[in-house]
């Protein structure tokens, strides 16, 4: 139990070193995501290339949404993983813990508005 309380303060700190600021409440986001899963196959060439094919599939998501549609029923149609049964949602986000594209994305984000950015993930692209 003591090396758990330990990893956790030391966990914590962390985040609040990269936060520059302790840990609150205005450090938790919701967040929507679009996922377009890739199967990798350890071939560079060949991964680029579903990765492409995994980017394009996003962009054709976000003209879905600029027509009209509502962003949680574009991701509940398409995304590849297990957020499209709840339309995109990941949940509560402890800003400070994400990768720094992704970080960067969510910080600049008003409610409710939809990023453009895509970034890559180990297991897919996404649309932050």
């Amino acid at each position: 139990m003591a090396f758990r309380l330990q990893t956790e303060a030391l966990i914590r700190l962390e985040i609040e070193r990269r936060n520059g600021h302790p840990i609150g409440s205005s450090d938790w986001a919701q967040v929507r995501e679009l996922y377009s899963k890739v199967e990798l196959t350890g071939h560079a060439a060949f991964d680029e290339a579903k990765f492409e094919v995994g980017r394009r599939a996003i962009v054709d998501w976000l003209h879905e949404i600029d027509s009209g549609a509502k962003f949680d029923d574009v991701a509940g149609k398409h995304n590849g993983d297990a957020t499209r049964d709840y339309g995109g949602l990941r949940g509560p986000v402890l800003l400070g813990t994400g990768t720094p594209a992704l970080e960067s994305a969510i910080r600049k984000l008003k409610p409710g508005e939809t990023s453009r950015r895509r970034a890559r993930q180990m297991a897919g692209t996404f649309s932050d």
